[in-house]
């Protein structure tokens, strides 16, 4: 049997926890790959990892695989630069292999775009062992004399690491920003953002705060007011318990650079807590949003609306996350939290760790360990996008529109507030 996986996590954490024999070869590990080895491993399971030193593993992941007394570690010692990702394993009779790009790394197992091949084929895992066993039996046992050594030299290659990867940020920026001829061209005044409101958050403009600039910003912010006023009537005219902000002119984000990192590429309004159940300001807690942006945030439609439930910025909604992770131990609540994602529909999207899931693919376990591991760094989102010349954002059809996907968000809401 062969199959094609995405996400290698969970089909390992199966495996693991099951098998008497592991053979793992990779080309970089990191603490979360080690830990999540070690979280399932089977005190009798007869391990062996063989790890090279092309790609920087941290030295204290090295010394922490050298204290294992479970585990049999060789650092691949040939002149050949070392790239594989293989995991086999060996339970009763039975030899399964996942072989394709993921390191074990928590990006190679869930939040990188990873591609791995499964076999139980014989033939195939016979020579994937044999492969392993050779070059495991030419590789080297870790000492402290070469842990030593590799420890003074990392701090330049970590350097040169950090410097690659400004570099390819810059390169993916120019990737994603939007063009001229995209959308855009597109639009007509039936719509209710129209090409201009879009283009006030041109990345050449994003950074600056000239009096034209201000003055297109303030444009748009009146439009958002607009739409801000009338979701809120069609809000209360269901009964919903979500509010505005308290006050006025909060109710739409600020245009100033100052207020906003020294860049405005979106403009957003919201509706959240009331006072008494909130300890911090408005924007430090859940919360239903619609914003505008020049470059949706890790998404591929640069331009465009979007309809979010915003759980929480880098850094903020500290209750609700950290009500939302306790709560997932509870099953019944991990249960109805996945059936509710689940319900959500074509294009909404989970965004945690830097990362977006589509909702409708996303398995249970995985959503789980996804909010187990939420350090709260990163922007915790789940919505929905529109281009900018989606029929469903024309004047005549953008308040139902919006008001339609809050009402898919909105029992999330009340079910990941505190």
């Amino acid at each position: 049997m062969n199959k094609l996986i995405t996400r290698l996590s969970t089909e390992l954490a199966k495996e693991l926890s099951i098998a008497d024999e592991i053979f793992i070869a990779v080309a970089l590990l990191n603490d979360k790959g080690l830990n999540f080895l070690l979280q399932d491993l089977k005190d009798s399971c007869k391990t062996k990892l063989l790890v090279g030193i092309d790609l920087p593993t941290t030295p204290e992941v090295l010394r922490r695989l050298k204290e294992l007394e479970n585990v049999d570690v060789r650092i691949y010692s040939n002149n050949n630069y070392f790239h594989p990702k293989l995991y086999a394993f060996k339970t009763g009779d039975d030899t399964k292999i996942f072989v394709g790009s993921s390191n074990f790394t928590n990006g190679g197992l869930n939040d990188n775009i990873e591609l791995s091949l499964f076999s139980s084929d014989k033939d195939a895992c016979n020579d994937a062992l044999e492969w392993f066993s050779n070059a495991f039996s030419s590789s080297k046992i870790l000492s402290d004399e070469f842990l030593d050594e590799y420890e003074t030299l990392y701090v330049d290659r970590e350097i040169h690491r950090e410097t690659e990867k400004k570099n390819v940020k810059k390169l993916k920026k120019l990737l994603t920003a939007p063009s001229k001829d995209s959308s855009l061209e597109l639009l007509t005044n039936e719509y209710y953002f129209i090409r201009k409101d879009y283009e006030t958050f041109h990345p050449d403009k994003v950074d600056k705060n000239t009096s034209p600039i201000i003055d297109e910003r303030e444009r748009v912010r009146q439009k958002m007011f607009e739409l801000e006023r009338g979701l809120y009537k069609k809000i209360n005219e269901k009964g919903w318990k979500i509010y505005r902000h308290p006050k006025l002119n909060n109710r739409v984000s600020l245009i100033e650079l100052k207020y906003n990192k020294n860049y405005v590429n979106s403009m957003w309004l919201h509706f959240g807590k009331k006072g008494k159940e909130r300890d911090d300001s408005f924007i430090e807690n859940i919360r239903l949003q619609v914003i505008i942006s020049g470059n949706l945030r890790l998404s591929s439609i640069g331009y465009g609306v979007g309809v979010w439930l915003m759980v929480g910025k880098e850094n903020s909604s500290l209750e609700d996350r950290n009500f939302i992770k306790n709560s997932i131990q509870n099953n019944s609540f991990l249960e109805k939290l996945y059936k509710y994602i689940l319900s959500l529909g074509n294009g909404y999207f989970l965004q945690l760790n830097n990362e977006n899931y589509p909702c409708e693919s996303i398995e249970q376990d995985f959503l789980y360990k996804l909010i187990k591991e939420d350090d709260y760094k990163s922007y915790f989102i789940i919505g929905k996008n529109f281009s900018p010349n989606d029929k469903f954002l024309k004047s005549e059809k953008i308040y139902d529109t919006i008001m339609d996907e809050f009402a898919k968000l909105y029992p999330l809401y009340l079910m990941l507030k505190i």
